[in-house]
């Protein structure tokens, strides 16, 4: 049976890619997200460039990462530092939003210098224009700030906050009543009680890559929405090994999400295996 979310999200990639045929089971043909928003880890990451030409390859989701500087403002950035992305260094959080407008992303094979670090505001207002679906690695912006931006900017329903600590959750969960909220989960214990912390409110289940295939089947059996990712297994794999590693890890795994950092390619083989 399919979830509300997959047939949301089902819905969007139609917009995207002109497909007239009903949805497909999520195990068949999950939606895949662009993780750090790039089509492939040679590109710069959370950067609004690389993510225009996702959106172009037809990527119907993408994830990025969001920080603090020091006054409170929101950045795409994964690491708590600027060292390894930029041309700065130290803690994001020891910098002002007008030391960072001064900071710029680096090319991860040259080291050539990319556009300045972008900033949360900066990237709503891409996405409104954009047919996608956002996924939201917190970090350490604090859930209630970030939903109070998604909804000045009507992406609320295009969100999901992902979270990987309790506390981060139930602060997700509390800061507005609609928005999904993405909690790793990685036992049946866990899986209950994350459905009874939620309550009513709308949650999707984060499970380990290499979680058993009866996880897979038991969050499905509860009627939630799954995500996993791909990243240092069967991404590594597949350009060895090709489509089979696909095949091989989805077979008897109900997944709605996939999480890849090649997904551009995914996608298209996800589409032979139909």
């Amino acid at each position: 049976m399919l979830t509300l979310r997959t047939l949301l999200l089902w819905s969007a990639a139609t917009a995207l890619h002109g497909q007239q045929s009903p949805p497909p089971q999520p195990q068949q043909q999950p939606i895949v997200c662009a993780h750090r928003g790039w089509l492939s880890p040679a590109q710069v990451e959370n950067s609004l460039p690389v993510m225009e030409k996702t959106a172009r390859a037809g990527v119907a989701m993408i994830e990025f990462d969001l920080r603090r500087s020091s006054d409170g403002r929101l950045y795409l950035l994964h690491d708590a530092t600027l060292d390894r992305t930029t041309n700065a260094t130290g803690p994001i959080r020891s910098k002002s939003a007008a030391d960072l407008g001064r900071v710029h992303l680096r090319e991860p094979e040259t080291g050539r210098l990319a556009e300045a670090i972008p900033t949360f505001d900066q990237f709503l207002v891409w996405a409104q224009h954009q047919q996608i679906e956002l996924m939201v690695d917190l970090k350490d912006a604090p859930p209630a700030q970030v939903v109070a931006a998604l909804k000045r900017y009507g992406l609320l329903s295009r969100a999901i906050l992902l979270t990987f600590e309790d506390a981060t959750a139930r602060a997700a969960l509390a800061s507005d009543p609609q928005v999904r909220v993405s909690i790793l989960t990685k036992t049946q214990a866990e899986i209950d009680e994350a459905l009874k912390t939620a309550g009513q409110h709308p949650i999707d289940l984060y499970l380990p890559r290499t979680a058993e295939r009866a996880l897979f089947q038991y969050a499905h059996q509860r009627g939630q929405t799954i995500i996993t990712d791909l990243m240092d297994g069967p991404d590594q794999q597949f350009a060895a090994n090709g489509e089979d590693v696909y095949r091989a890890y989805l077979k008897d795994r109900p997944v709605d999400i996939l999480v890849s950092n090649h997904p551009e390619a995914l996608r298209q083989t996800l589409g032979n295996l139909r």
